[in-house]
């Protein structure tokens, strides 16, 4: 079973043009996964890592060693496009989920006005939801659902649009 993450099968091509040198290759690795999880990577306790090199050897590579340099550079671009590849799925996922959760979320704010307590909380929760709701009474722009009906229920509780008056 293969457990390494997707982006570390792209970044091997790249590890290979350090010839072997696994403790180049494994201090780069170090790094990226640091980097991945929104941590630094110089500090003391990192160092001391097993795989990693000492401090003053990673500042002699990256300084005199161009193709170390360039590796570590190529591995932290691919590490951050499966990154940001990620995070878009995982916010598509996140909206579709909602998207699918909202008759139920609008069930509930209902119940919740229709028990408030006093016309005058029932009328502002009534008209908050209506707000939410419709691109007529609150643009949205782009990823707007649609809802068949809503805005022939508001003209006939409001009249008329502005866009459809004459004057």
């Amino acid at each position: 079973m293969d457990t390494l993450p997707e982006w570390y099968q792209e970044a091997e091509a790249e590890l290979r043009r350090l010839n072997g040198h696994w403790k180049q290759r494994t201090t780069i690795m170090a790094i990226i996964d640091q980097e991945l999880l929104g941590s630094g990577y110089d500090s003391p306790l990192f160092w001391k890592k097993p795989g990693t090199c000492a401090r003053s050897t990673f500042y002699k590579w990256k300084e005199q060693d161009q193709r170390f340099t360039q590796v570590l550079k190529n591995v932290r671009t691919i590490a951050a496009q499966w990154q940001t590849a990620e995070a878009v799925i995982a916010i598509s996922q996140a909206r579709l989920k909602l998207q699918l959760a909202s008759p139920i979320f609008a069930d509930k704010v209902i119940q919740l006005a229709a028990k408030a307590m006093g016309e005058n909380t029932q009328l502002r929760a009534a008209l908050a939801g209506m707000a939410i709701a419709s691109e007529e009474t609150a643009p949205k722009g782009a990823g707007t659902v649609k809802v068949d009906g809503l805005d022939d229920a508001l003209e006939r509780i409001y009249g008329e649009s502005d866009s459809d008056s004459d004057d």
